[in-house]
């Protein structure tokens, strides 16, 4: 049996169960942001499910603080 897939918000990172509408990019985030299901966003998810934070290992362009599958909340003073 494999896991069910999900899609990943491009921008807050937050979790969805897969679809192909959230996919094509039809159906959006909360935040605004398109969602992604593509196979290297499968890999991210999965190394984001077991906790790894690394930009290299995650293929993400920086490391990931604070993630849980709600996606990661803004700071508004950085």
């Amino acid at each position: 049996m494999s896991d069910p897939k999900h899609v990943l918000c491009q921008d807050c990172l937050k979790l969805k169960p897969y679809t192909y509408a959230r996919h094509c990019s039809e159906e959006l985030c909360e935040c605004g942001g398109d969602f992604c299901g593509c196979p290297h966003c499968q890999i991210t998810i999965e190394g984001l499910l077991v906790g790894e934070t690394k930009a290299a290992i995650l293929g993400t362009q920086c490391d990931i603080h604070g993630w849980t599958p709600e996606g990661i909340k803004s700071e508004e003073a950085v």
